[in-house]
């Protein structure tokens, strides 16, 4: 059931954000469907950058390029760049590249007196990753380095919820200092609907569905950035139902699982369609196959078929 409203997920609507951030609750495959639509979107003609802040390098083996942990993220190919991040590089890039102040950075950021104090100033780390990642999201120009879009992988829902809030709660916390105006703008991007926007995946599953949907009504309601819609993954498709009974005559346990998993699908997305409608929120719902085992890296085909119900 892909349905679409007038706030519906499409292509055409995703592309024309500077910064897409894909969360949801740990195991749904929000690594893979940032990877993927990394991939779709290079496909489509732009350059794209799709970052990780996970010590795991779940993006990588996607992917058919190198990725690198230098926040300068280097081009392993024209169209698509992969960089897993940490803290500290954040900090680097932002300090030394944005605010231009490479000096500050050697002299008392890498400090190791300072340094103990930095990490224990709250929120520090997530203003320097937003801060990086806005900085990314520059209007591209000839050099080659900048990009079109720029794909977060970001952290779970609970982390997520205060890596984005973070802004928010510096600029209410009455603290004063250069970079206050830094941090004002970092908070606009965010909740900029034309810039700016996230992505929740979920699962064909009452409990992860209705977590999901009490986590868009949280970030609805807070206005930290927008949603633009949940993705329901691994759903057991009428296509793919077919085909797998085709092919198991004899197999009548298997056959009753995979009906049974076929109609908790539809159940759900139904519950999640018509809880999106009732509840208004500006959300698109879209449904995405169960994949089987995953290609690595990502082929074509396969993302032809993943993102079938994603309109052009």
């Amino acid at each position: 059931m892909n349905t679409f409203s007038d706030t519906a997920i499409s292509r055409t609507k995703l592309w024309s954000h500077r910064l897409i951030m894909v969360s949801g609750k740990g195991g749904t495959g929000k690594s893979l469907v940032a990877a993927s639509l990394a991939c779709l979107a290079a496909k489509s003609g732009l350059r794209v950058l799709l970052v990780g802040s996970s010590s795991s390098e779940q993006l990588a083996p996607l992917l058919p390029i190198q990725s690198t942990k230098s926040s300068q993220a280097s081009s392993a190919r024209q169209s698509l760049t992969l960089v897993n991040l940490s803290p500290e590089d954040c900090m680097r890039g932002f300090i030394e590249d944005h605010l231009k102040m490479k000096q500050l950075y050697q002299k008392i950021f890498r400090h190791r007196v300072m340094r103990s104090f930095t990490e224990a100033i709250p929120g520090l780390d997530e203003i320097m990753l937003l801060g990086w990642l806005h900085n990314k999201c520059k209007p591209p120009s000839s050099d080659p380095r900048e990009f079109d879009l720029v794909i977060f992988d970001a952290p779970a829902s609970g982390h997520f919820f205060g890596l984005i809030g973070t802004p928010s709660a510096v600029l209410s916390s009455g603290l004063t200092g250069p970079m206050i105006g830094e941090i004002r703008n970092i908070q606009s991007f965010l909740q900029d609907p034309q810039q700016s926007c996230c992505l929740l995946v979920s699962l064909p599953e009452s409990l992860v569905s209705s977590e999901t949907l009490d986590f868009a009504k949280k970030i609805t309601e807070s206005g930290h950035i927008s949603l633009k819609g949940i993705l329901l993954n691994r759903c057991l498709l009428s296509e793919t139902l077919s085909a797998q009974l085709r092919q198991l005559k004899e197999e009548p346990t298997v056959i009753r699982y995979l009906e049974r998993r076929y109609q908790q699908s539809i159940k759900e997305q139904k519950h999640l369609q018509s809880e999106l409608e009732m509840s208004a929120l500006p959300a698109g719902l879209l449904t995405l196959p169960e994949s089987g085992q995953i290609p690595e890296p990502l082929t074509p085909e396969f993302l032809d078929v993943f993102w079938e119900s994603l309109a052009p």
